[in-house]
């Protein structure tokens, strides 16, 4: 055979096939670990007509009776630092343990069953216990905001919170340009899942109106009515990072709404957290 096969003595256990956007890491041999204990180990590893990452995976018995209908897996390998929003976020594992996996003890109403009663399944292997750990966000709807102040320390992957909670993350931010009275407004992108309410999406979609973007945008309409406006906020004193808030602001001017515009372009105020830099227009117009 021009490969040879993974696994050639017969042992007993499951092989399991994960999913991942890229391997990082991973490597064959590697282990796999089961809240601290290993149980497996990594067999195959292949990059598919995609461009994702294909990994095998063995688990010995009679640790795979652990691999459950709700069982996800992450990369667990080095050592994660991320500064956002948030402040300084830290992950580390042992450099050996590459995969790891778990089963959470509850789930939520939206149930996600990544696994099947197969020998071999396929399920998505993320980036960290984070990701895996999180229920299923559903697809993304996206909308842009138009800013008048400059928004420096607001990043790619900067949350977007609705009323306090994570709805979604920023995905762009560009410098535009209005030629009526020359000034530059920063653009942002952001990509929202509406999932992510809990019960308030639940409402939304029985009342129908998560089912299209008609529907979504006219019960956007309404709140913008009530004074929904997208707002920068500084994320933390300590990184000066900047993070989205939709927030209800009865007191903001009323403003025109259209619900025929794709993306959905939502209104916008300034934010109060520093004063310096927040001109987007020159202070001396030059003819063209």
């Amino acid at each position: 055979m021009e490969n040879p096969p993974a696994l050639s003595h017969g042992p007993r256990g499951r092989e399991l096939q994960l999913h991942a956007a890229r391997a990082g890491s991973l490597a064959i041999g590697a282990p796999v670990y089961f809240r601290q204990f290993q149980v497996g180990r990594v067999i195959d590893e292949n990059l598919l007509p995609d461009g994702s990452t294909r990994v095998t995976v063995f688990v010995e018995a009679p640790y795979d009776g652990f691999v459950k209908p709700v069982t996800r897996f992450w990369n667990a390998s080095g050592i994660d630092v991320r500064l956002g929003a948030d402040g300084l976020n830290v992950q580390t594992e042992s450099l050996a343990a590459v995969l790891a996996g778990a089963s959470p003890s509850t789930m939520g109403p939206l149930k996600l069953s990544l696994w099947r009663a197969a020998c071999q399944v396929n399920s998505p292997c993320t980036k960290n216990e984070t990701e895996a750990m999180s229920p299923p966000d559903g697809d993304p709807r996206y909308v842009r905001m138009r800013f008048s102040q400059a928004l420096r320390g607001l990043d790619v992957g900067a949350p977007v919170e609705f009323v306090g909670v994570n709805i979604g993350s920023v995905v762009a931010v560009d410098l535009g340009y209005e030629r009526q009275n020359k000034s530059f407004p920063v653009i942002v992108t952001a990509k929202l899942y509406p999932r992510r309410m809990g019960q308030a999406y639940e409402a939304l979609a029985a009342q129908g109106k998560t089912e299209s973007d008609v529907t979504l945008a006219a019960f956007v309409g309404t709140l913008v009515n009530r004074g929904l406006r997208a707002q920068p906020r500084s994320g933390s004193l300590l990184t000066g990072k900047l993070y989205i808030a939709l927030d209800f602001l009865p007191a903001s001017p009323r403003t025109a709404f259209d619900a025929s515009i794709r993306p959905l372009e939502l209104p916008t105020v300034n934010g109060t957290f520093s004063r310096t830099g927040s001109r987007c227009r020159p202070d001396s117009e030059e003819s063209e």
